[in-house]
């Protein structure tokens, strides 16, 4: 695995927390739920007591008629809604043409773009990682490959071996006595 990894720096095993952060986290966290409990209990409280009602709904509105199937306009409003809609969509298609136009003349381009961006140094193609780079990735993944193909067949020679309970050949040419 070396030469895989040859000039790269691997972190493993890396813990974000230390020991004592740990200890003291278990230690410490029966007490706290308990606080954050008790905490959230207060709270619940607290906010019944200030949305408790302080009117009585029911003598409220006791006794109050309710009208049902109320029409908000009547027939002379709807025939006549429809007798002009015709008229109305098409002053509204006009408005709207009309202030398109106008948008389109407050929004007219006054710079030259071709004027603007020539003598412009553009880089395109550019490339983030060198060819050294690559070559190392291809050579990394080719190693990987290898390994991959290796493992599969020492898995394989264990599956067999294991069935038989017999011997196998590990990884570094060693024969292992698969003991079950």
């Amino acid at each position: 695995m070396n030469e895989v990894y040859n000039n790269i720096a691997l972190q493993t095993g890396y813990e974000h927390h230390s020991k004592f952060f740990y200890d003291e986290y278990f230690r410490n966290q029966p007490r706290l739920e308990r606080e954050m409990a008790k905490q959230e209990e207060l709270e619940a409280e607290e906010a019944s007591e200030i949305h408790k009602s302080t009117v009585n709904l029911n003598d409220l509105y006791n006794n109050i008629a309710l009208q049902t199937g109320y029409e908000h306009h009547s027939q002379f409003f709807y025939d006549e809604y429809f007798r002009n809609q015709p008229k109305l969509e098409k002053a509204m298609a006009e408005q709207e043409a009309q202030e398109a136009e106008e948008a389109s003349e407050i929004h007219k381009s006054t710079v030259n773009l071709n004027d603007l961006y020539n003598n412009i140094a553009l880089q395109t193609g550019y490339e983030h990682h060198s060819k050294a780079w690559y070559q190392r990735v291809a050579e990394v993944e080719e190693q990987m490959a290898k390994n991959a193909a290796e493992n599969e067949r020492i898995a394989t020679e264990f599956e067999a071996a294991k069935n038989k309970r017999a011997t196998f050949t590990d990884d570094q040419g060693k024969q292992q006595f698969l003991v079950s």
